[in-house]
């Protein structure tokens, strides 16, 4: 069995990587959507306030590049990235379709 730590978007940090560490977790479950652009972001559900935006797929989370730092800054505080919890498909999929990036 596995003991992970969600994090929202804004929690991804160095700090929050380290308390899931201290807390005895091995892994984060990152929770992306509509948190790297909060105040562009439509809201999908909920309270506006609260609710759960659409992803950019523009944001830089999303992009090769971001989703290596991503692991990167995890792995560098001996966690795994598990999971990506509830995110949108639309920014992956060019991906899966087996599409290139637009440039």
């Amino acid at each position: 069995m596995k003991l992970g730590l969600g994090l929202y978007g804004n929690m991804l940090n160095a700090e929050n990587f380290c308390f899931a560490k201290q807390a005895g977790a091995s892994h984060i479950v990152a929770h992306i959507v509509g948190n790297f652009n909060k105040d562009r972001a439509k809201t999908t559900s909920g309270d506006p306030a609260y609710g759960f935006g659409v992803s950019d797929p523009e944001e830089h989370i999303w992009s090769y590049e971001g989703m290596r730092e991503l692991r990167a800054a995890i792995n560098a505080e001996g966690l795994e990235l598990e999971a990506i919890e509830k995110f949108r498909a639309r920014p992956l999929e060019r991906c899966a379709a087996g599409r290139p990036a637009p440039r």
